[in-house]
């Protein structure tokens, strides 16, 4: 935990467009200007969607976007979703 903003300094040097919390678990998603999408923090709903339950202690691409340009995220209390540049809704999570 820290108690003053920090950077994250495993994003250093990605241009980030959005950010997204989760309220009800201890996690982040966002989204590059090239459209990748990292997640970390915790894993047990499947919110992070790295296709398992673990957590992550920091920023890691979502594999199963890999070949998708996503241009927005959100993130609900188990769930998250996301908006493809070419119009496509992806969603995971419990």
């Amino acid at each position: 935990a820290q108690l003053i903003p920090a950077r994250v300094e495993a994003l250093r040097g990605t241009a980030v467009r959005m950010v997204a919390a989760a309220s009800y678990l201890d996690c982040t998603l966002v989204v590059s200007q090239a459209g990748e999408v990292f997640s970390w923090g915790d894993g047990s709903t499947g919110l992070l969607g790295h296709g398992d339950v673990r957590d992550v202690a920091l920023p890691k691409r979502i594999a199963a976007l890999h070949e998708v340009q996503i241009s927005a995220i959100a993130v609900g209390s188990e769930h998250a979703l996301a908006l493809s540049y070419s119009h496509a809704v992806f969603s995971w999570g419990l």
